[in-house]
Order: structure tokens, then sequence, then C-alpha cells
């Protein structure tokens, strides 16, 4: 006997298919934030788990602290960077 994912029933196997490409249509957007956000969780997740080992398992602490060092490391750079690359385009349109 083996097991499928899918269901028996082909209305049912169409409507699963309906569901997914829907939220495929309507979630498209939000696909490289939720994908740059899990690069960035699984990437600093070792780093956090020593930090809640050096605040003695205080997690509210740890992660306060994990988000400020990744404001600091990662998105205030980013968003300077972002800032030089309009301004010079914008010299370079004008």
């Amino acid at each position: 006997m083996t097991t499928s994912f899918l269901p028996e029933n082909p209305i049912a196997r169409w409507l699963l298919a309906f569901l997914v490409l829907a939220g495929v249509y309507f979630f498209h957007g939000f696909l490289v934030p939720v994908l740059a956000a899990l690069i960035i969780g699984f990437a600093s997740w070792p780093l956090y788990e020593r930090l809640v080992r050096r605040c003695n398992g205080r997690t509210a602490l740890s992660a306060s602290i994990a988000l400020c060092v990744i404001l600091l490391v990662l998105v205030i750079p980013l968003a300077l960077l972002v800032t030089y690359g309009v301004n010079e385009i914008r010299a370079w349109m004008a």
C-alpha cells in the first residue's frame, strides 16, 4: 500500500492545485523578502544560540540584542548603499 500526498479525488486535486496557484499569484511580491529573512535567520541562528547562552537563557534580551546587531550590520549599510546609488543615478541622469 502506497500513500500519496495528493488526494485520490480528481476534483480535490484540481482544487488543491488552484489554491497553490492562487497563493503564488497573491503572495509573489512577498517571496523575495521572505527568502531574505530565511537566509538571515539561518545564517545568524548559531550566533543567536551562543548569545542566548551568554545571556543565561534570557531569550527576550538575546533577541533584542540580535535584532539591534542585524540592524546595525545589515539594514543600515544597505539603506546607505541604496541612498548613495539613487543619488548617483540622479546625478548621472541630470
